[in-house]
């Protein structure tokens, strides 16, 4: 298991890694019909923003110092294969960005399948959400949010708010915990 608060200074990598494994361990436990769809999707989604990331970085630097075998093997690497020779690597560079650009509509549809853009989590909502559990089902109590939430395991979290929800619809069908 995993806590949800990791202490020290993780690279952007590892926490979109962490975030992943966060977001589809808490759908698994919510146990609706979409969670499959979520879980994959999710993944894709998170590595694909990952490389594009990567991609869009390699390409600055290529516009900016010019030709370098490395930098077009690392593009390589990112399975684009353009011919890349000095007299067509600016022509590839924008070949690249369309097809980075392709693969970003199908991003899209994700997002706005899943409402996405509009929920993006961040800790204001995560520790909004770790109040309400505190509050209605006397989770960590007398706990500051931020304690709270290193002692809680993702399982145990979703398990939380699978049970405020249940609650929350049973007395009030427009509140839920959005985490």
């Amino acid at each position: 298991m995993q806590r949800l608060v990791i202490d020290g200074d993780p690279s952007p990598a590892d926490l979109a890694e962490a975030w992943i494994v966060i977001k589809s361990q808490h759908l698994e436990n919510m146990n609706d019909a979409k969670s499959n769809f979520h879980i994959v999707n999710g993944v894709e989604f998170h590595r694909f923003q990952l490389k594009r990331l990567a991609v869009e970085a390699l390409l600055y630097l290529l516009e900016k110092n010019g030709y370098d075998e490395e930098l077009i093997d690392l593009l390589r690497d990112e399975e684009y294969d353009y011919p890349f020779t000095e007299e067509t690597y600016q022509e590839d560079i924008i070949k690249v960005r369309g097809e980075l650009g392709s693969e970003s509509l199908d991003v899209e549809s994700y997002l706005q399948q899943t409402g996405e853009e509009s929920q993006t989590p961040t800790k204001e909502v995560f520790y909004k959400s770790l109040m309400a559990l505190q509050k209605h089902l006397g989770l960590c109590t007398g706990m500051p949010p931020r304690k709270a939430a290193a002692e809680l395991t993702v399982y145990e979290f979703g398990m939380a708010c699978k049970e405020y929800n249940k609650l929350a619809k049973a007395t009030n069908p427009q509140e839920n915990v959005n985490a």
